[in-house]
This record gives C-alpha cells, structure tokens and sequence, in this order.
C-alpha cells in the first residue's frame, strides 16, 4: 500500500472516530487523504518552494473587511504557522472572475499570458463557490474536476484543498434541510480524490439558522462576509487547520499521487492559455504584437484597428474561447470554427465596464477531443481588437517538433526583432581564466546560484550557445537553486 492510500485510510479511520466526539467538526469539514506532501515541504522549508495557492473570488480579496487580516485565507495561513512557524510560507491569492471554468484555464501549464504557473507551490486552495452561483451544475462540476485534476497533473505531489462559502442559495437550501447541489457534487469530487475540504458555507448557516448572527450581519451584499462575519469563518478556519495538520504524521518524503479516471466521463483537464505570440498561430491583416496592456495580468497583448484583420488557431480538444481585453473603445469580432459561417462575438454593454476590463469567454464547447479544428477570429468593426490569447481544452501541434534544442532556439529568435547591442571592449577583463578556457578548450564548470530566476536560466540551454561559438570548450553547468 502506498503512503497516499495509506493516509486514505487513515483519513476514514479519523473520521469515524471523531464523528462521535466531534460531530460540529465532522459536519463541516472533512480531513480525507489530507495534505501530509505539504507538511513534508513546511517542515523541511525551502526557498522557493513556500508558495500557498489561493483561487477563487472577491472573499479572497477581503472585499468589504476593515479588517483586511480577518480574511479566511490569511488565518488558513496563521493555522499553518500555528504547526510549522519556521516555514517561510507565502499566501498567493489569484482573484479573477469565471469561477472553476476560467480556473481550469488559469491553472494550466505554461502560463505565457499571465507570466506564472499559478500552481508552483506545494498546496492550492480552491474556492470558487460565489463565481459558480449562477453557473450550470453539469459545468460547475466538470470543471471543478478538471482543475484538481490538471493541478494534480502539473506537479503529482501537489496538495489541495477544497473551500465552500456561502452565497444566498446556498442558505437558502440549508434552511430548507437540504445540501446544496453545488456543495453536493464538489464533496463527491473530494471523496473521488481524496482532498480534504472546509464547507463554510454550512458553518455560517448554521449560525445564521441558530439566530446568532442575521445574513446582513454576516455579508452586506450577501457573497463577502463583514468583519463579523470572517470571524465566524476564522472559527471554522482554526478547528480545520488544527485538525488538518495533526490527522497524519509527517511523511519522510512527499509521495506522488495516482490520479483515478475521471469520476465524471465529460470531463476534460487539459486547459490552457494558449499566447497569441505562439507561432501556432496564424494572422493576416494588420496586428501589432508587444502592446503595453491598460490592466493586469497581461504583460502585453495583440492589437489590431483593421476590421477583416483575422487570427486563426489549429488544435484539438473539446472547447474554444479568447481571453482578451475590452473597454469603451473596443472593436467587435466574428468566429467560426471549422469553417462554419462567421457567428458574431457581441461587446458588453459599456455601461457594465467602468474601464478596460478582461474577459474570458467561450466560443464553442463539446467539440470531438481528438478531431483537429480550426479557429478563425476576425475583426468586425471599428475600434481596437485586444487579445491575449486563447482558451483552449485541448492541445495544438508543437511547433518545433522534430528540432534539436539548438535548432529550437534558433527559430525562436528567427521570429523576434533583433536585438541591437554594442559590448564595451574591455567587457571580458576580469574573467581572463574563463575566457582562456572558452577559446583554447577542456571543461568549463559553471555554477548558477539563485532561485528561479536562476533555473529559467539554465533551463534556456544558453551554454549551447556558447559552446556553437567558442567550440573548443565543453561547458558542465552545475545548478543550485
């Protein structure tokens, strides 16, 4: 038995026996497979490695609180350091609209658009109840798999956590006697694989069903909680956190976890964010790459002001969208896929954009996963097209299949403007042994310290490069990080 199963087990085992001893605790979260990776890496801290993933929605923002600490993502931090007060833990909240369904896309490999892989760290804590409110179940619950199971996919030893907070119809069905049917599918997510989840929705309910608190005392627009309402979910958040990190012992070594097939058959985790500068995509017309984007988390995006400019995509995969950025001034577009009649992609009301606001949106869903399509986006009015990029279930051909790594980076500037740069002569004066070694020849040692700067360094095989020009002189990199 592996030390994941063994920790399923043992997750049952607790729970039986605390239901008879603590039935307010065992009604409100469940320990499951626990997080026993993540106490393995906040025991042997490292730099780097500290990261605490937080997604979901305003409530990790700590809209309305005077009290900005009262947050529940901060005192889920606090129960950590409660065990583990040497880690050198960081808590990483990423607050974007589209629920689960976006997250399935933000929580992707590779992020060109956003800059980061939002789940680097070691524990994600997922909370997207308030952006799922008024969402289809059947999408809700596809998508809430898919994220796990794309998190799980991206780094196997990764913990997470499920986290419910209440939203009006949620009390709703509490006060009727019911388990909300959003909490109902998510909680046959977490026992399908074994995450641990914190229902504060039901804490707070039962509250509010008590007569301890009214609704409005708790949430003034019925989503966020006041300060006294985050108080209420800091109680839920210590008992949790308590028994979280006493459940198991600490493992000697973190263990990969096995991911089951899938618990629903529809659905899919392979999302991504594909980058408009990917050279999988095609474009006519007039675009200007490289442009300064008016909001976050864009570092640039694609801007066309020529309606009938087109952008174009290949892929595979079961669904389609754009993530781009719209405001006053904006330029509509039209779509088709696989080469269907042109559909129109209507802008918002600008009355509902109080400025350049960004928008994933998806264009076309329950398309066949292993068919290849194309997508054709063109611009269809006056105004300025701002993309960022594409929201893709699926996959696309690599564009370098086929290249050694050399050939790789070659065509990767190929498609950049060159760089104009002049070295002082005298650059090369303080390094005369390093540079004897690269031009006469033997073996060069370099070591790169630093933290992941340094490893996106020595990932980028820039001693090939070296190498092709000063080809005497084997280069040995050695990385610590």
């Amino acid at each position: 038995m592996t030390m994941i199963s063994r920790h399923v087990t043992m997750a049952i085992s607790c729970n039986l026996l605390m239901a008879g001893a603590a039935c307010t605790a065992a009604d409100y979260y469940t320990i499951r497979g626990g997080v026993p990776n993540s106490q393995y890496f906040l025991k042997n801290d490292r730099v780097g490695n500290q990261y605490l993933f937080f997604i979901g929605n305003s409530v990790l923002a700590g809209t309305g609180l005077k009290n900005k600490n009262l947050r529940y993502s901060r005192q889920m931090v606090e129960g950590l350091k409660k065990h583990f007060p040497k880690a050198g833990m960081r808590e990483t909240r990423h607050m974007y609209p589209g629920g689960s369904w976006f997250g399935l896309y933000r929580c992707s490999k590779g992020q060109a658009v956003f800059g980061e892989v939002i789940c680097s760290g070691h524990l994600a804590i997922l909370d997207f109840a308030a952006e799922d409110r008024n969402v289809d179940i059947d999408q809700a619950k596809t998508s809430l798999e898919g994220v796990v199971r794309q998190i799980t996919r991206y780094r196997a030893t990764h913990s997470r956590i499920l986290v419910y907070t209440l939203t009006p119809e949620m009390l709703q069905a509490y006060k009727a006697g019911k388990t909300p049917e959003y909490i109902a599918v998510s909680e046959q997510i977490a026992n399908h694989y074994g995450v641990p989840s914190l229902n504060l929705a039901k804490y707070a309910a039962n509250k509010i069903i008590a007569g301890e608190i009214s609704f409005k005392a708790f949430s003034s627009d019925g989503i966020n909680p006041t300060d006294a309402g985050a108080r209420i979910y800091a109680e839920a958040v210590a008992a949790f956190m308590d028994a979280l990190m006493t459940a198991f012992p600490v493992p000697e070594k973190a263990q990969k976890y096995a991911l089951p097939a899938p618990l629903f058959p529809e659905t899919n985790d392979n999302g991504r964010i594909v980058a408009y500068e990917d050279p999988i995509v095609k474009r006519t017309g007039s675009w200007k790459p490289g442009q300064a984007s008016p909001i976050g988390p864009f570092r640039h995006l694609l801007v066309s002001e020529e309606p009938g400019a087109t952008v174009s995509l290949t892929f595979k995969g079961s669904e389609i969208g754009i993530l781009d950025v719209v405001d006053g001034d904006s330029a509509s577009y039209e779509y088709a896929v696989d080469g269907a009649a042109f559909q129109v992609l209507p802008l918002p009301d600008s009355d509902d954009l109080a400025g350049p606001t960004m928008r994933p949106i998806s264009l076309v869903k329950g398309l066949g996963r292993t068919a290849e399509h194309e997508l054709t986006l063109k611009v269809a009015s006056p105004g300025t097209a701002k993309l960022g990029g594409f929201l893709l279930n699926g996959s696309t051909a690599y564009a370098y299949a086929g290249m050694n790594t050399l050939q790789r980076i070659d065509a990767i500037y190929a498609a950049m403007d060159p760089i104009t740069y002049a070295p002082s002569k005298d650059r090369f004066a303080n390094i005369p042994k390093t540079m004897d070694k690269l031009r006469n020849g033997g073996e060069l040692r370099m070591v790169l310290l630093g933290d992941s700067i340094m490893g996106n360094t020595s990932n980028s095989s820039f001693e090939l490069l070296l190498m092709r020009n000063y080809p005497k002189c084997k280069i040995a990199k050695v990385t610590s990080l």
